[in-house]
């Protein structure tokens, strides 16, 4: 696809830092009718609902302890699992065990 073909479908959120907005999102990755993306400079995971982008709350805080995060900027969702790249990490790329897949019906083990 040329990129002079592509074309907005919906767009959400604003700058910020409260619920639905966003500051240098990155990442995006999509499951079960909910949209996550990497809000890079806030340090978190905002959600929203798939198809009408209404804002459903957002997980992690900036830090190294368990749980938080470091600018994410990429996502994935492999085997019902999140998987977050967090730049500002040495550890990089590692399962985000306080997501809130962990309390949603995960799809079959591939």
């Amino acid at each position: 696809m040329r990129a002079d073909n592509m074309s907005t479908m919906h767009a959400t959120g604003s700058f910020g830092n409260g619920t639905g907005q966003l500051n240098l999102p990155q990442g995006i990755a999509l499951f079960n009718g909910t949209v996550f993306v990497a809000d890079s400079h806030n340090s978190r995971i905002a959600m929203f609902v798939a198809f009408t982008m209404e804002p459903l709350g957002s997980f992690g805080s900036r830090g190294s302890e368990p749980g938080q995060l470091s600018y994410p900027d990429g996502l994935c969702i492999w085997r019902g699992e999140l998987y977050v790249a967090d730049s500002g990490k040495p550890s990089g790329i590692r399962p985000c065990t306080h997501s809130p897949l962990q309390r949603t019906a995960r799809p079959p083990p591939i």
